[in-house]
């Protein structure tokens, strides 16, 4: 974990302690991960690779591919990965 030295206005450092009482956290450290956290779950989007999405929505049509074992699975895997290497 990181650590970061910060001076926060009076105003700031209120709300910070509102946090912590409200969300029963037991340092500002703690409230302050807590802060970060939220706002990242609201205000990000994390953007999924186009071909992940292809293959989930031939999963969901139905269109997946069974395999008789572990190893037959791990080869296409890798057979996959190197067509895309060259």
């Amino acid at each position: 974990m990181t650590k970061t030295s910060v001076n926060f206005p009076e105003q700031e450092s209120r709300i910070i302690n509102i946090v912590k009482g409200v969300q029963g956290l037991k340092s500002k450290e703690e409230a302050i991960v807590f802060i970060v956290a939220e706002y990242g779950k609201e205000n990000l989007e994390f953007e999924v690779r186009p071909e992940y999405l292809e293959k989930l929505k031939e999963i969901q049509k139905g269109k997946y591919h069974r395999y008789n074992s572990v190893e037959e699975m791990k080869a296409e895997i890798e057979k996959e990965a190197n067509a895309g290497n060259d």
